[in-house]
């Protein structure tokens, strides 16, 4: 609020307010439109289309330059002998580049990804994925449209058209109802508006029905008829505009910022009438021959001029001239210049219709960029002197192999007739002064001197355009005898270049229509359609999306070459496979599916839903719940497989343990017998010893080193015995450890749950 003790400012309070401005009247209006569609249409005429010619016609093989040996005849007509031969170097360079495009954005069904604003936006950015998707494959046949896009983008520039068109038409419905069902079909069609006619005629028909009696055949009355009603459907609309049928403000940076933009046409008088322009007035501008100020650019691009349309008496057939554009004027003079959407005809481009709406854009793009210019020069453009120069080239080299393969023959100056000979540069006799000098002219052959000039020119067109024969797979011979970085690097440069041309047409053209699209979706799909999403019919409502989401276009571009991308996608499943198996919350189904859908479309197959199913996120949680339980299943099982193998070692232990200790008692157990047995045997020979001591003294002296040497035989034997009942203890201890390990090892392998993804173990042999 201004201060009102500051002079400064009482003063400019009291200087008078500016009055606002008349709005424009409907003359001034009409005079603003004309202004706008003539100044683009001679930008267009003068400043773009006459370069589109010259690019069209050299890409049909056509050059500047004459054949080399041009000679006069008598009545001054020239005649061509040098060769004609044409080098299209521009078609071919063009061909190469189109099969990559064309691999590049359609090797998937998906070209275009809207990501989410919000969390809560996520699965309405997958619905409008897949409905712009639709859109954009089903109901506008995008295969086709993108590969008219992408040769007009290569020529100079291309320029489509997004709208919301709205569709009008009747259908017929057939009845044969009772007279009750009749009345109320006809009290709800007095309340449709959409109901045009309803005409029904009463007929008599025999009836079954049940009565005390039993079934009787009674007359009844029927109703039979038709109801004509119509139907209202809009659908987004998308067009590629021809070069010379598009116009375009000449100052401006964009063609969103364009006064005006739009399409000037020569349509039929019926074409006119389907889009809303009354017959009358179609007819009062149309003629029987189209004229335009773009002949040059309109003959280049259909390879021949329109026909004179003569002794036809059906007017609907005749050509009119229509102009649809997008103009922004300020009519009603508040500063702000609103978007109108009009429709002008004849060549006076009087205006039709002007109605203020935003429901159409324009796109427009080219495959090298000029700052702050809509449109910028063509793939075409940039070798069209390649092309003159390689054309002329290999024509001197053509003439220079035929004069040398052709020597002509030298006769005297007497000959009075040797002009008429001399009309040929290859076959002609030449004159010489010397009566008696009969020989040949013979021309040498340099042409050969050119071919390094004609591999220059090819290398300077590959660093203009990117597009290569080595990196195209055309000429195998040249990767040979170079090392493997040296083909690598002779393969990878132009897939760069050629990359740098692919994102520029995805940035340029395809985000901008995807976006473009899902705005009209979302402010004019005021009903739910019904649409084949995911080889699923699906009903999607676009009215509560977020118009503002951006959008990534898909595109089939790696580094390295197809194989190289496909060995490093399986290495990349292989660590997701080891990740999934430990249950690593890095990795999910949902990451899983998306490397199956991309190595699907590295191997040509674009409708990869045939192949992997899409998860919804209630499977998705279920998947992962029953890997967890699987997981914690197996991690329960192997706790119990080592409690299990323990007890049974422990178990093993303690009955060895026990074995050895029986072997020990027996053995103790043994000894003292045998002790026992030796001191019997002592005390027998001490009484015998004692009771016939002097008598058998050497007798008993001798039984008693035989008794000495048989103790010792039986200690020896015992404990041999002994020994070897030890090992064999110890070796039945070691089988059946041996034996408890495998049936415990046999054991876990029986009772081992199945893994998260259904498979078995196999069996340990």
């Amino acid at each position: 609020m201004a201060d009102l003790n500051d002079p400064a400012a009482a003063a400019l309070a009291e200087e008078p307010q500016a009055t606002p401005k008349e709005p424009l009247d409907d003359d001034s209006f009409r005079a603003q439109v004309k202004t706008l569609i003539e100044a683009a249409r001679d930008h267009m005429d003068d400043d773009v289309l006459p370069q589109v010619e010259r690019a069209t016609d050299y890409l049909n093989g056509k050059v500047d330059a004459a054949p080399a040996n041009v000679m006069f005849t008598e009545d001054g007509t020239e005649v061509y002998e040098g060769s004609a031969v044409v080098i299209r170097e521009c078609a071919d360079r063009f061909r190469m580049m189109t099969p990559e495009i064309a691999r590049v954005f359609l090797s998937s069904d998906e070209a275009v990804v809207f990501q989410p604003q919000t969390q809560e936006d996520e699965p309405k950015a997958e619905q409008a994925t897949d409905y712009i998707n639709w859109v954009w494959r089903v109901r506008n046949n995008g295969e086709d449209l993108l590969l008219d896009l992408v040769h007009d983008w290569g020529i100079k520039f291309c320029a489509l058209k997004v709208y919301w068109c709205d569709q009008e038409r009747t259908t017929t419905q057939q009845f044969d109802v009772t007279q009750a069902a009749a009345m109320a079909l006809l009290q709800q069609a007095q309340r449709d508006p959409d109901v045009l006619s309803l005409e029904g005629e009463p007929h008599q028909v025999a009836v079954s029905v049940q009565t005390p009696e039993g079934v009787q055949t009674v007359p009844d009355v029927m109703v039979k008829g038709q109801i004509i009603k119509r139907e209202r459907r809009g659908h987004i609309k998308i067009e590629a505009i021809p070069h010379d049928e598009f116009i375009l403000d000449p100052d401006c940076r964009t063609s969103e910022e364009a006064l005006l933009v739009g399409t000037d046409q020569w349509i039929t008088v019926s074409d006119a009438v389907a889009l809303g322009i009354e017959y009358d007035e179609a007819v009062r501008h149309a003629t029987n021959l189209p004229s335009s100020g773009s002949t040059g650019a309109h003959m280049a691009r259909r390879g021949h001029s329109d026909r004179l349309r003569t002794g036809n008496e059906d007017q609907s057939l005749d050509w009119v001239r229509v102009v649809q554009a997008v103009a922004r004027i300020d009519r009603d003079q508040d500063g702000i210049a609103e978007s109108y959407r009009i429709i002008a005809l004849g060549d006076e481009y009087e205006l039709y219709d002007a109605q203020l709406a935003d429901d159409c854009v324009y796109i427009v793009g080219s495959p090298f960029r000029r700052p702050h210019e809509p449109i910028g020069m063509g793939i075409v453009e940039e070798m069209m002197d390649l092309q003159d120069v390689q054309t002329s080239l290999v024509r001197s080299s053509l003439d220079n192999y035929r004069r040398a393969n052709h020597p002509r023959p030298v006769v005297g100056t007497q000959d009075a007739d040797a002009y008429q000979d001399l009309m040929s540069w290859y076959s002609g006799v030449v004159r010489s002064k010397n009566p008696a000098e009969i020989g040949w002219y013979q021309v040498p052959f340099v042409g050969d001197k050119a071919f390094p000039y004609l591999e220059f020119f090819r290398q300077m067109g590959s660093m203009r355009t990117g597009i290569d024969p080595a990196g195209m797979g055309i000429d195998p011979d040249i990767l040979k005898g170079m090392t493997v970085d040296g083909s690598k690097a002779v393969v990878t440069a132009p897939q760069t270049r050629m990359e740098y041309l692919i994102r520029e047409f995805a940035v340029q053209i395809q985000r901008p229509l995807f976006r473009a699209c899902l705005r009209l979706s979302v402010r004019y799909q005021d009903k739910p359609v019904v649409a084949r999403l995911r080889n699923k019919w699906v009903e999607v409502d676009p009215s509560s999306w977020s118009a503002e989401m951006d959008c990534a276009v898909r595109v089939g571009l790696g580094t390295g070459t197809r194989q190289e991308r496909l060995v490093g996608l399986l290495a990349l499943m292989a660590k997701q496979e080891q990740l999934l198996a430990t249950g690593s919350p890095l990795v999910t189904l949902a990451e899983y599916r998306n490397s199956l859908q991309e190595l699907a479309e590295l191997n040509g197959h674009k409708d990869t839903a045939r192949y992997f199913k899409d998860l919804t996120d209630e499977e998705l949680a279920a998947a992962a719940q029953q890997a967890a339980q699987a997981q914690q299943a197996q991690m329960q099982m192997a706790i119990e497989a080592e409690a299990a193998k323990a007890r049974a070692v422990a178990e093993v232990k303690s009955q060895a343990d026990l074995q050895a200790k029986q072997l020990d008692a027996e053995i103790q157990r043994q000894k003292i017998a045998a002790d026992q047995e030796t001191a019997q045997q002592q005390a027998v020979m001490d009484l015998t010893i004692h009771r016939d001591k002097a008598a058998q003294e050497r007798e008993a002296a001798q039984q008693k080193a035989v008794m000495d040497m048989t103790i010792k035989r039986e200690e020896l034997a015992l404990q041999e015995r002994l020994g070897m009942q030890k090992l064999e203890l110890e070796a039945q201890l070691k089988r059946e450890e041996l034996i408890m390990e495998r049936e415990l090892e046999e054991y876990r392998i029986r009772h081992q749950r199945p893994t998260g993804d259904g498979n078995i173990p196999e069996v340990v042999q």
